[in-house]
């Protein structure tokens, strides 16, 4: 008989175990930063006057500081004002405050008037006009600025009134406007200047021709307060260039501003000084900061499992039977005959 034999048996298996999966770590995005943006800076306003006002019919065209009409529908939306002695001439030639504004409110009648009683308005009047009689601090207001500041239909009944008025910056929203004199040439030039903002009245006006880098052609108004006469750097070759410095002292340069020695001929000056409404430099939009994005977390991926094997069975043998001996008979002896004796 075979000894039972035992099925081999096989080791365990472990199942693969996949290296842990770390999630992609973004870098930290800081928001872009908007660079500072500095606002438009307007001459600061005059101190507080006072003094008296009156009123005339106006000058809408042919006044004194020769301009060709008062605007209506935009600033200084026909309000404007006649100005006498020093005030007229800023301290130097006559007309030499023309296009400076100013805010003026009324505080009463001047004198014994109980009739006449004030408006709780102020208005804003531009100098386009002289007021010879007037004194310093006589304001000749035009009619429809006069009536803005007293009393319901109380202009004729108040006729002189009492005023508070400071200087103010000027809210023309367009830009300068060059006007040039009948009769100009290469060798005589006289211009009108039209829509100052900011300050308003103009300190020094040069020109300069095409070609030369001096400004040696300068505009006074020598030949009275209506318009700006020319001297110097004659003749003149188009285009001529544009400098104005404002009574502020802020000067703004325009290039190829004149284009023509035609008379009555108006040209864009393309620029404008600030303290306009809304700001006034010429075709420029408003400052835009860049958009700010929100800070950008980084992505956060979903935890990874290991893949998991399924569980490896051992191999299984099958069974073995023992080797079977076939039966094994037992020897037989042949039969024994009795021995025979003879006979």
């Amino acid at each position: 008989v075979s000894p039972p034999v035992s099925p081999p048996v096989s080791p365990p298996v472990s199942p693969p175990v996949s290296p842990p999966v770390s999630p992609p770590v973004s870098p930290p995005v800081s928001p872009p930063v908007s660079p500072p943006v500095s606002p438009p800076v307007s001459p600061p306003s005059s101190p507080l006057e006072t003094g008296v006002a009156t009123f005339y019919a106006g000058n809408d065209n042919g006044n004194a500081c020769g301009y060709a009409g008062v605007p209506k529908d935009s600033f200084p939306h026909g309000f404007y004002v006649a100005t006498g002695g020093d005030r007229f001439s800023n301290g130097g030639l006559r007309g030499m405050a023309c296009g400076a504004c100013y805010k003026v409110k009324c505080t009463g009648p001047d004198g014994n008037n109980p009739s006449c009683s004030c408006s709780s308005n102020s208005v804003v009047v531009q100098v386009v006009d002289e007021c010879p009689e007037c004194g310093r601090d006589h304001f000749d207001l035009n009619r429809p600025a006069f009536e803005r500041i007293v009393g319901p239909g109380l202009a004729s009944t108040c006729g002189r009134i009492r005023t508070e008025f400071e200087e103010v910056p000027c809210g023309f929203a367009g830009t300068i406007k060059i006007r040039s004199k009948g009769g100009v040439s290469a060798h005589w030039y006289g211009l009108h200047i039209d829509d100052v903002a900011g300050a308003g009245d103009i300190a020094v006006v040069k020109l300069r021709s095409s070609g030369t880098s001096s400004w040696s052609t300068v505009c006074t108004k020598e030949d009275g307060p209506s318009y700006w006469r020319c001297s110097g750097g004659y003749p003149l070759a188009l285009p001529l260039d544009v400098r104005l410095k404002d009574t502020a002292g802020a000067v703004l340069v325009s290039t190829g501003v004149i284009t023509t020695f035609q008379g009555g001929q108006e040209f864009d000056f393309g620029k404008n000084f600030a303290g306009g409404s809304p700001p006034v430099s010429p075709p420029v939009s408003p400052p835009v900061s860049p958009p700010v994005s929100p800070p950008v977390s980084p992505p956060v991926s979903p935890p990874v499992s290991p893949p998991v094997s399924p569980p490896v069975s051992p191999p299984v043998s099958p069974p073995v039977s023992p080797p079977v001996s076939p039966p094994v008979s037992p020897p037989v002896s042949p039969p024994v005959s009795p021995p025979v004796s003879p006979p």
